[in-house]
């Protein structure tokens, strides 16, 4: 009997130690090494900006504070800066939107990188060089990827981590604008209560109840325009948005020789990745950028009349893997 219990007992112990090896949990290590992709800072609507290539949008324009070195995503799609960006400097504690071409914060040769440089002096050498670019060179990939201000950077609302963002090239910006199905009939300025704008509307979109869409640009120039075409309560965006829509504020832009602000309210300009390298009429063509433009009459989705020391918005994207 005694044999018997033993043995019944020694069984009862191994199934014991059976059940607590299958408890076990993965080795913490090697999950940190594999981290789960986030979305964290991204907008849920979806957008084709080349033949099998889709990417969400951030949530907002690109900011930072000098003081803390900080990159964010500004809190709501209609916001900017405007006249403050002026105030820029290394000791200003405000934040600032707009950034001349390739001002990440990476050392890429150039005499001004850092976000918040304005009174360029040696403007014409501003962007990797001077002078007729050969297609493609000196874009912000390749040797010079971490001039592109979400690769380099950790996004304090977006992730944190650097490289989980970039900036569209001027195709990307075409094909987003002018190629994809439907383009025309899914782009239109808007005013979200006062705040103008571009209104993009996803791959996939449906109109929520309550709201309107007036596709196309106005019938003037002038920012009462925007409000004519499209106008949202906060509350009537906030419907749009969560139905995929894209919102680009009109932030205007700078000189880099000058402080002031110019255009707030009025134009939109979002740098593009790439150097203008056309032989066009322009006399300043060999060093400038393209950046996508829009005002109330007009948009354009590689302007390439961009000098590389003016301040332009930013807005980043994330690939659909």
């Amino acid at each position: 009997m005694k044999k018997i219990t033993f043995i019944l007992t020694l069984a009862i112990l191994c199934l014991c130690v059976s059940c607590k090896k299958e408890e076990v949990k993965p080795n913490n290590s090697q999950q940190q090494e594999n981290p789960t992709p986030t979305d964290e800072g991204a907008l849920n609507g979806i957008f084709s900006i080349g033949a099998n290539k889709q990417v969400k949008f951030s949530k907002g324009n690109l900011q930072y504070q000098a003081t803390t070195n900080t990159w964010r995503f500004a809190e709501n799609q209609y916001d900017f800066i405007g006249a403050a960006n002026a105030n820029a400097s290394a000791s200003y504690g405000g934040w600032i939107d707009l950034f001349g071409w390739a001002t990440s914060g990476w050392n890429c040769g150039n005499t001004y990188y850092m976000p918040y440089e304005r009174n360029f002096v040696d403007s014409y050498a501003q962007g990797m060089g001077y002078g007729p670019l050969p297609a493609g060179e000196h874009s912000l990939n390749g040797e010079y990827a971490n001039c592109d201000w979400g690769v380099y950077n950790a996004i304090s609302n977006g992730g944190n981590k650097s490289g989980l963002w970039r900036t569209m090239t001027k195709s990307e910006w075409t094909y987003l604008l002018k190629t994809r199905p439907n383009a025309a009939n899914k782009y239109g300025i808007a005013c979200i209560e006062g705040n103008n704008g571009l209104v993009v509307l996803p791959d996939n979109w449906t109109l929520p109840e309550g709201c309107t869409f007036n596709s196309g640009l106005g019938a003037g120039d002038g920012s009462e325009y925007f409000a004519q075409k499209n106008y949202y309560s906060k509350e009537q965006w906030n419907k749009m948005e969560n139905n995929g829509a894209l919102f680009f504020p009109a932030g205007g832009g700078y000189n880099g020789a000058e402080r002031e602000v110019t255009y707030a309210g009025e134009v939109g300009r979002y740098w593009t990745i790439n150097c203008v390298t056309e032989d066009v009429s322009y006399y300043f063509y060999d060093w400038c950028a393209y950046a996508m433009y829009f005002d109330s009459q007009d948009m354009y989705p590689s302007d390439l009349n961009s000098p590389r020391y003016y301040g332009r918005s930013v807005r980043l994207v994330k690939d659909i893997q």
